[in-house]
């Protein structure tokens, strides 16, 4: 009887003691003593723990602030942001419900049970970094503009320019690293480190650099009216023309076809070695005027004509002779800048020709310079016309020397030393013989 009683008093205390640790361990909060990151969420179930954290605890981390002297601000959630709370409370949360009961009960009595979980947070992601930086840098990022002509005014004859601005550079890699250093010590203010640069030149800087690149100019006081009237026609298809890096101008083209309609008149022009009447005739004395100010410009040139005899306005070898159709002044625009053309009759009926732009560096000038190669002097020819009087004597033509010239581009020191002599073309006029006949 007494064995009985002791081993149903062994199966009550041992219901009871099992009753006691199962009602322990059968709570839906933490352990008492369980600790994240020196917070007690004891008596807390998963879902509250969660909860706290999201409300109370991770705010503060990842609305870290780092703020730019721009004034342009960012958070770490911004940056990329993880925190692995949620899963260090829900380790917390199975350490109490894995293994046998006696095992669940030991955890909970050991003393400090539950503590030393800890939550790892990441601040910021640098490809995240890195790519906020770079979006802060193209609102910051500029390249240097140099001031720039907005035009030319051809009343005043000079040009007209807008001022330049500065370039700005961030160093994107020092911004990258005070966000990062910034977000690592609690958030924070930081400075953004920009290099500046000035543009090379100002507009007074513009202003003494461009203006009347080079001229050249002719004499027609001797002209007739038509042939004054035709010059100026073809001077004011010319006159105002802009004349971009690269660009050919063709006096042909630009000029247009000379016609009665158009205003031209018939005057003296140059065929095959004849003055003959033509409607526009006169006009080579512009595109001649042209030429020696496009050479002088240093501008390339493309095609150019001799006249079939040497003309009075220009020496040999510097003329240009135009005809529609056939023979043509072209030449480009070879230099980085654009070009204007200015061409005007002034009131003493000399023809003004100019390259309005850059001026040549270092104030250096081109000249066009022509010598004679060749002279064969004219002969005489007498022919008998039995229709003259006795001893009489007439010049049936006139006669005129043959002449071969060439001509240079030359290129000039501001202090007027030579730099390089260029052959730029050939001449050639060709004469004819004197006739003279004699009565019988």
């Amino acid at each position: 009887i007494v064995i009985c009683v002791l081993l149903i008093s062994m199966q009550m205390y041992n219901y009871t003691k099992f009753m006691q640790m199962r009602d322990a361990v059968d709570g839906n909060t933490h352990f008492a003593g369980t600790i994240i990151d020196g917070v007690d969420i004891s008596n807390m179930t998963m879902e509250d723990a969660v909860a706290h954290w999201e409300t109370n605890i991770e705010p503060q981390y990842y609305n870290r602030t780092v703020t730019l002297d721009n004034g342009m601000s960012v958070t770490a959630l911004e940056l990329g942001y993880t925190s692995n709370y949620k899963t260090v409370i829900a380790d917390a949360w199975k350490a109490q419900t894995t293994g046998t009961l006696a095992e669940r009960y030991a955890a909970l009595t050991r003393p400090a049970a539950g503590s030393g979980y800890t939550v790892t947070r990441i601040m910021y992601s640098d490809d995240v970094v890195d790519s906020y930086v770079a979006n802060v840098a193209s609102g910051i990022d500029s390249s240097v503009k140099e001031p720039s002509i907005t035009g030319f005014d051809h009343d005043a004859l000079s040009f007209t320019f807008a001022e330049g601005s500065p370039g700005k550079v961030l160093d994107q890699e020092k911004l990258s690293a005070d966000i990062r250093s910034s977000m690592d010590s609690g958030g924070g203010s930081v400075s953004l480190s920009i290099t500046t640069t000035q543009p090379k030149y100002t507009v007074a800087d513009m202003q003494s650099m461009y203006g009347l690149r080079a001229y050249a100019v002719t004499n027609a006081s001797s002209s007739s009216s038509s042939r004054l009237t035709n010059i100026r026609l073809a001077l004011a298809s010319i006159n105002g023309t802009l004349l971009q890096p690269g660009e050919e101008f063709s006096f042909n083209a630009v000029v247009g076809k000379r016609t009665t309609a158009k205003g031209y008149k018939a005057a003296p022009a140059y065929n095959s070695g004849e003055v003959v009447e033509e409607v526009g005739g006169g006009i080579c004395q512009v595109s001649t005027t042209l030429f020696n100010a496009a050479v002088k410009s240093g501008l390339k040139i493309v095609e150019r004509h001799n006249h079939s005899m040497p003309v009075a306005y220009v020496d040999k070898g510097k003329d240009a002779a135009v005809s529609w159709g056939a023979q043509d002044l072209r030449f480009v625009n070879n230099t980085s800048e654009p070009l204007y053309i200015v061409a005007f009759m002034d009131d003493d009926k000399r023809v003004r020709i100019g390259f309005f732009g850059r001026l040549i560096d270092d104030g250096q000038y081109i000249t066009v310079e022509s010598k004679i190669t060749y002279t064969r002097e004219f002969e005489t020819e007498y022919q008998f016309n039995a229709f003259l009087l006795p001893g009489a004597v007439e010049e049936l033509q006139s006669g005129r020397n043959t002449y071969e010239t060439m001509t240079y581009k030359c290129t000039w020191t501001a202090e007027g030393e030579l730099i390089s002599r260029e052959e730029l073309c050939k001449s050639t006029y060709r004469g004819r013989n004197r006739i003279i006949e004699y009565g019988p």
